[in-house]
């Protein structure tokens, strides 16, 4: 095993907990699917990465997959430190808002003006 494969195990096993954290937390029908698509496709290439440093085979790809995946958690700990953040949720269907939000985005539309459509 080269130093090289070293540092890209080491550095895929570190990055397991994290993920494994984002992906307890993230739901599918609760947060936006192109965020829980990053954090499984992200977990997934560092576990790909440390198969490959295991095997010997490690190469500039395992490289910058490893290295993405940490600079993500760097670069979103700030946001993330108290749970999904709020942005990363899935918005609500228009259906579900409450009638006086709904007045408030449609230009004050009554209940009756809504039935005849």
């Amino acid at each position: 095993m080269s130093p090289l494969d070293t540092i890209v195990l080491v550095s895929s096993w570190s990055l397991t907990l994290p993920y494994v954290c984002r992906l307890d937390a993230l739901r599918l029908g609760k947060h936006r699917t192109p965020i829980v698509l990053l954090h499984v496709l992200l977990f997934a290439g560092c576990m790909a990465a440390g198969v490959h440093a295991w095997s010997g085979i490690t190469d500039l790809t395992d490289v910058c997959i490893v290295s993405v995946a940490a600079l993500w958690i760097v670069v979103s700990y700030p946001t993330w430190q108290a749970g999904v953040p709020e942005y990363q949720r899935r918005p609500p269907s228009m259906g579900a808002l409450p009638d006086a939000v709904l007045q408030r985005l449609v230009g004050g539309r009554s209940g009756s003006d809504r039935s005849e459509q």
